[in-house]
């Protein structure tokens, strides 16, 4: 993995970066907390300007509205019956487009457990989406993607890598492996 091959001033650099990066995902998790993030309030406000911010949500108010009431709606599904085609269609019924990323960004947000699809992160695994942008293709490109950070995170490279993401950035160190992994591989 390229990753172990970094120098120690290159680790070092990677450390700094998720650590500035990191504060702000924590800030969005403890957001989850409040009961309603839709109401019209500074929190509300709060929480979307953080999110739209580190997820980069560049879209309009009408597609935001409905992507956040969607959000609220499914943190209150039992996390089993949460799952990313849900997710991919309830934000394509909505929006009328096939939000492979955001779709889950959402899904990450309400269950850690869950990867999160990223351009940056699938040209480093070498996972490039092609296709046409339907239900079908988006899940079983999906399910690879995890199938993949899944072996990535039974090897002892990578269990290195979390030791020491641990050790280097204790704040961070009850976020979930998969999400570790990802602050690694998307900061690469």
């Amino acid at each position: 993995m390229k990753i172990a091959a970094l120098s120690c001033s290159e680790r070092e650099e990677l450390f700094t970066s998720i650590d500035k990066v990191g504060r702000k995902y924590l800030e969005i998790q403890s957001f989850l907390r409040l009961e309603n993030l839709l109401d019209d309030t500074e929190v509300a406000k709060n929480f979307r300007r953080t999110f739209n911010s580190f997820y980069q949500v560049r879209r309009n108010e009408q597609w935001r509205n409905q992507f956040y009431g969607l959000f609220q709606e499914l943190r209150r599904v039992e996390q089993d019956l949460l799952s990313f085609e849900n997710v991919l269609r309830e934000l394509h019924h909505r929006t009328n487009q096939w939000e492979y990323s955001f779709s889950t960004k959402l899904l990450h947000t309400i269950d850690t457990t869950r990867s999160i699809i990223d351009r940056k992160v699938m040209e480093f695994l070498e996972v490039p989406f092609r296709g046409q942008r339907n239900e079908e293709t988006l899940s079983a490109h999906y399910q690879n993607y995890e199938a993949i950070i899944k072996r990535l995170l039974a090897t002892k490279v990578v269990e290195d890598i979390l030791s020491e993401f641990d050790t280097r950035l204790p704040i961070l160190r009850d976020i979930s492996d998969t999400k570790k992994l990802d602050f690694v591989l998307w900061k690469s």
